[in-house]
């Protein structure tokens, strides 16, 4: 192959992988969800931008506190939490639901589900998603409040989400 030959697919290729790059730079920024990455030696290594709105912190300020996430967790999910991961290192996948603290002080219910993990100089780098599940929370509460009324006073139950 001829150097003006070498020089035209290594282009195409170089093209390709751009935009590629960018197909996968817009599915990260739209999706609704949290994508991550956490290192179990050094804690988060990256956020999608939906991690502001939310948990009210940006990326980078979570990347700058590489804990906080973990610190944030509700101390009566910590535990479940805890339990989830060791067992993902054990090869179970997870998916658990927990509070975790926004930035402003009240409290997110998210649902956590385990992508992969993989080995990468040494330390093990777990990838996940996780949703905001708070208005579902809070519409199951709701409606077994109401159950518990409806109970207490005779009438059927609602029938739940």
């Amino acid at each position: 192959m001829s150097h003006n030959a070498d020089k035209l697919v290594l282009d195409v290729l170089s093209n390709n992988l751009t935009k590629y790059e960018e197909q996968y730079q817009r599915l990260v920024e739209g999706l609704p969800d949290i994508l991550y990455s956490f290192s179990l030696s050094r804690g988060g290594i990256f956020y999608s931008p939906s991690v502001t709105g939310i948990l009210g912190y940006t990326p980078e300020h979570l990347l700058n506190h590489p804990l906080l996430w973990n610190q944030s967790i509700h101390a009566d999910d910590r535990m479940a939490v805890e339990i989830s991961i060791r067992d993902f290192l054990l090869g179970k996948k997870f998916e658990i639901e927990y509070r975790i603290q926004h930035a402003d002080g009240h409290w997110v219910w998210l649902r956590d589900r385990s992508i992969s993990i993989h080995e990468h100089q040494g330390e093990f780098i777990i990838e996940g998603i996780a949703t905001d599940i708070t208005e579902l929370r809070h519409a199951k509460e709701r409606i077994e409040t109401k159950n518990n009324r409806l109970y207490r006073s005779g009438e059927p139950p609602c029938q739940p989400l």
